[in-house]
């Protein structure tokens, strides 16, 4: 890792390269991030989302307190609420966002 202090130094020199990433068309946000969570959809398909603007909240099975808000990681338009398989096999509720500036 580097530190903060490798940037800062007046010795040090800019980047002089940058790399283009790469950005998938259409995104799945899955909405369950917690073991034994609701998750209820914030948008609806056809909404239009900036980056980082909530999309889902999920509170907990048995009292029903907020744990989280789950966030757009991209801008762009709800195409769907869809289920999703999750890695460690369960299934949640997503969002489908198409990729828009």
């Amino acid at each position: 890792m580097i530190s903060i202090s490798n940037f800062i130094q007046s010795e040090k020199k800019l980047f002089k390269n940058s790399v283009c990433a790469f950005l998938p068309e259409t995104v799945i946000i899955p909405f369950k991030q917690a073991y034994k969570s609701h998750c209820t959809a914030m948008v609806s398909p056809g909404d239009i989302v900036t980056e980082g603007q909530i999309i889902a909240q999920c509170r907990t099975d048995s009292d029903d307190m907020l744990l989280e808000n789950i966030h757009a990681s991209v801008p762009g338009k709800v195409i769907d609420i869809c289920l999703t398989q999750l890695p460690d096999g369960t299934e949640s509720l997503a969002a489908k966002i198409h990729l828009e500036s």
